[in-house]
């Protein structure tokens, strides 16, 4: 998806419409998020064990 939109667009910062980059944005902080998320999952598990 983020390699598609690089190709179209030439950079992750381009702009050519309004609300791609605020998408895209979004999009990388739930994901960050989430791995966050897990690895505090995989600790407290870790330390269970």
């Amino acid at each position: 998806m983020l390699l598609a939109y690089v190709t179209q667009h030439g950079s992750v910062a381009s702009t050519n419409s309004s609300g791609d980059t605020d998408m895209l944005d979004l999009v990388m902080l739930a994901i960050a998020a989430g791995f966050f998320a897990l690895a505090l999952g995989y600790v407290y598990a870790c330390e269970w064990l």
